[in-house]
């Protein structure tokens, strides 16, 4: 009997380890996809507070609360608050107690 009508077992797959899930950043770590936005026309008065990354354009009177998270305060910024966060960038004006 010839080899072309026997029936051949396909060959076994190698062993291939799955893929590793994709990395998911630590909040506050690497880079910045999301953040929230104070715009310039805005005034907040009050308690600011959030888990993401906080850009402020415009005016902030309270306290702001985000720590575990860097808050960036924009030129033209007026904040005079109350401030815990994990970091903070001035480049406006802050009156602030940490």
């Amino acid at each position: 009997m010839s080899d072309l009508w026997k029936t051949r077992n396909p060959p076994a797959p190698p062993n291939v380890p799955a893929p590793a899930p994709p990395s998911v950043p630590s909040p506050g770590a690497g880079a910045v996809t999301e953040h929230a936005t104070v715009g310039r026309s805005v005034v907040l008065k009050g308690e600011v507070s959030g888990s993401e990354v906080l850009f402020i354009d415009g005016s902030i009177e309270g306290s702001i609360r985000f720590p575990k998270h860097r808050v960036r305060v924009g030129r033209g910024s007026q904040v005079s608050a109350d401030i815990h966060v994990q970091d903070v960038v001035v480049m406006g004006s802050v009156s602030a107690r940490c």
